[in-house]
């Protein structure tokens, strides 16, 4: 799909696969919606930026909670596989590398340990407040 340029965006994460945003989904979702929500690698957002006109999107970051050790208990459960320790280093180098990028986010939000409920307030409260300006330019 890279080769037939099908990708809005597309980035090489954790050293270890490609994700990104397939350009007929993303078309096919905007066609039934004025707003769509996507989860986005920096490196896809940060592609993303200079592809669209500024008015069409807004970047909401999650931020991950400031326990270290949290962090690394998302790593190791997120797959329920068993990661190695060098594995486990690539993605902390790798989510040292999206703090970093996150500066180009328009807000921002804080992921919680057991507080899912309130990230989605949160994540709504700030789409609501932002469409308005939706509705008047279209």
């Amino acid at each position: 799909m890279i080769a037939a340029d099908a990708f809005l965006e597309y980035a090489w994460v954790h050293q270890s696969a490609y994700y990104g945003t397939a350009k007929k989904t993303l078309n096919e979702a905007l066609e039934r919606s004025a707003v769509v929500l996507k989860e986005m690698e920096v490196l896809g957002y940060e592609q993303m930026k200079s592809l669209l006109p500024r008015e069409d999107y807004m970047g909401i970051f999650l931020l991950p909670p400031d326990d270290l050790s949290l962090i690394i208990a998302r790593i190791t459960k997120a797959g329920e596989r068993d990661l190695t320790v060098d594995e486990v280093q690539k993605r902390m180098e790798s989510i040292e590398m999206q703090l970093e990028m996150s500066k180009m986010y328009d807000e921002f939000v804080v992921s919680e340990e057991g507080k899912m409920k309130e990230m989605i307030a949160k994540v709504e409260q700030i789409i609501l407040s932002n469409a308005p300006k939706w509705d008047e330019e279209s």
